[in-house]
């Protein structure tokens, strides 16, 4: 990637040449090969958003909050795209940075099953939402089983209310993605948790 050029870059927000931006030294996130393709299919198929949630770079050139999407844009061909430029101090350049990765809010699960179902029901585009293939069929699945979809028995017959599980933590994403399939492939019925 090239360097940031040598006259620093006005404040405010813009389209700019991605050549004028580096990565953070400094960026404590890495992404999966199939989380990348994931973002870089996302940002081909609906770069607008890009409007809502620019990449933010110091005037450096150094990107504050959106390394990934600069690391994808770059790997999609793009040349420039909208960059949110503040002059931030080292500490406010590292509040950013975390900040913008962090959720502060939970996913409660049934609710979010259910958008997920009524958007793959009105033929939304389920890569478009930022999950893993294993855990929309999870969601998927949860939201059937619930709406009584789901196997064993008739919509209206009471399942039993007695259900053993286990609770699995696993490192990463991708490791939670491959052992809900390794366990759905045994038969056993999976369901995988998102953390917040």
């Amino acid at each position: 990637m090239a360097e940031a050029t040598e006259a620093a870059l006005a404040t405010g927000l813009a389209v700019r040449s991605l050549d004028s931006l580096h990565e953070s030294p400094d960026n404590p996130r890495s992404i999966s090969d199939e989380r990348f393709q994931a973002l870089k299919y996302a940002l081909d198929k609906d770069s607008e958003m890009l409007q809502a949630r620019p990449i933010i770079a110091k005037p450096t050139g150094e990107v504050v909050a959106g390394n990934m999407r600069l690391r994808a844009l770059v790997d999609l061909g793009w040349t420039e795209a909208p960059v949110f430029v503040a002059d931030l101090s080292p500490a406010q350049a590292r509040e950013w940075m975390l900040r913008d990765n962090q959720e502060y809010g939970d996913w409660v699960p049934e609710d979010l099953a259910a958008l997920i179902a009524a958007h793959e029901a009105e033929q939304g585009d389920l890569a478009m939402l930022g999950f893993t293939d294993a855990a929309v069929e999870g969601l998927l699945k949860q939201a059937g089983d619930e709406s009584g979809g789901g196997g064993g028995g008739s919509q209206g017959e009471v399942a039993s209310a007695e259900v053993w599980g286990v609770v699995v933590e696993c490192e990463t994403e991708d490791e939670q993605a491959g052992l809900v399939e390794e366990l759905a492939d045994r038969g056993l019925e999976v369901r995988a948790l998102i953390p917040s």
